[in-house]
């Protein structure tokens, strides 16, 4: 029994023991657990100076909305409306593939076209709409109308526009930061043009025709009669159109009369493309074998569409060239005529005008994504002064062709090219960049 006793107050003591010692590894734990969660003043955490200078985080602007309204303005009916259509084409590309990969910081352009009816006259009105009913963020697109009238107004309604014909340098000064043109002034293209007329016909009296009542035409008309006479080239009276005009038979006569009495040895044609192909093939009908000076206007599909084979052989100065190396461009045009033919667009070539209408909606889309445009509703105004200064910093920009940069006054820079009619495709001359040429 004693024995037994013995074993059973050792056992009793080892229990004892180990209880012991599982409650002092409980209270223990529970010490370590508090210790933990209760901050010493040594290891609280450092004012939010410090925490922001160890970790700096850059400030940005939310993006809000289901969509990015940008206001389009084309001529789809009317006159321009093959023009118009192909402009459609382009833009739409544009916004495909920006949407595609996630819009401008995650919401989708949308696109408000408008048209113009071919009427300058409607283009006012619709940038009015685009302002104030629409209150899209920027408006782009083909205006035919006066920049003298579109640009004092947009910088009234403090809305980005950008044209994409040219624009008197006194006029866009003017409307600074509000009015923008892609195309490269007027004169550096002419100039470039009138040279390579001289390197390759050396004319010694120039005929001009070009719509008086159309003020592109009119400077396009007027600055290349001044720069002939510049170059030692006599110009002769100008033989002015309308630019509803669709024919040109009295205008070609007057200019066969030039040709015979005067002795004029080339004419240069301020007109759209279309319309200048229309008049050179009258001109070929009439027996007028004097070679041509196609303006920066007339550099486009519509010229060869319009004029045929009568065309081959025209100089045109120009912003674009079927023959440019640039991947960029080879990508651009094979997606283009793709989707032209497929639709049956009148004039499926891709040209100088479709890869600016493509490119203002790739640079609005960076102008929007680096600025940070919030596009909350009550912040437009400011939006739209971040649109202008992203388009002011714009610098070396992939576009279709190559870099583009725009000037403090609103003027895209971009090389000048001269090219030439060659089997249905304008080929490369020369090429320049503006204050070289």
């Amino acid at each position: 029994m004693k024995g037994r006793d013995s074993v059973k107050k050792r056992n009793l003591f080892r229990r004892i023991v180990v209880t012991i010692g599982l409650l002092a590894m409980i209270g223990a734990s529970a010490c370590a657990q508090e210790t933990k969660s209760t901050p010493s003043a040594s290891s609280s955490p450092a004012p939010a100076s410090q925490s922001s200078a160890a970790a700096p985080t850059k400030p940005t602007t939310k993006t809000v909305g289901t969509e990015l309204k940008l206001g389009f303005v084309n001529p789809t009916s009317g006159a321009q409306a093959d023009y118009g259509l192909r402009m459609r084409i382009a833009a739409d590309m544009a916004v495909k593939e920006i949407n595609a990969t996630g819009g401008v910081n995650g919401v989708p352009l949308k696109v408000l076209e408008a048209d113009t009816g071919s009427q300058p006259q409607e283009e006012a009105r619709l940038l009015q709409r685009f302002a104030g009913d629409d209150k899209v963020l920027a408006i782009f697109g083909v205006l035919s109308g006066d920049p003298a009238m579109h640009l004092p107004m947009v910088s009234k309604l403090r809305v980005p526009l950008i044209m994409t014909g040219p624009v008197p340098p006194a006029v866009l000064k003017e409307s600074v930061p509000w009015g923008f043109t892609f195309a490269t002034f007027t004169t550096e293209l002419i100039r470039a043009g009138i040279k390579q007329a001289v390197k390759m016909h050396n004319p010694k009296k120039l005929a001009s025709i070009y719509p008086g009542d159309l003020p592109n035409g009119k400077v396009i008309g007027e600055n290349t009669l001044q720069l002939a006479k510049e170059a030692g080239i006599e110009a002769l009276d100008p033989i002015m159109i309308s630019f509803k005009d669709t024919d040109y038979t009295a205008a070609v006569t007057r200019l066969k009369g030039q040709v015979a009495s005067q002795g004029a040895d080339m004419v240069a044609i301020g007109h759209s493309g279309q319309g200048a192909g229309v008049i050179v093939a009258e001109m070929r009908k009439q027996g007028i074998q004097i070679p041509v000076l196609g303006a920066y206007s007339a550099a486009a599909a519509g010229l060869i569409t319009s004029g045929g084979q009568a065309v081959e052989g025209v100089i045109v100065e120009a912003n674009w060239v079927n023959d440019n190396p640039d991947s960029l461009q080879g990508k651009f045009v094979k997606e283009f005529e793709a989707r032209a033919q497929a639709e049956s667009v009148k004039g499926p070539t891709a040209d100088y005008s479709t890869a600016y209408i493509y490119d203002m909606v790739r640079v609005l889309a960076k102008t929007m994504q680096d600025g940070g445009i919030s596009n909350a509703p009550e912040n437009l105004a400011k939006d739209r002064e971040l649109i202008t200064k992203g388009l002011l910093s714009i610098k070396d920009f992939p576009a279709v062709g190559g870099k583009i940069s725009i000037g403090e006054n609103g003027q895209t820079i971009r090389e000048v090219f001269t090219a030439i009619v060659k089997d249905g495709k304008f080929q490369m001359l020369s090429r320049c960049f503006p204050g070289s040429c």
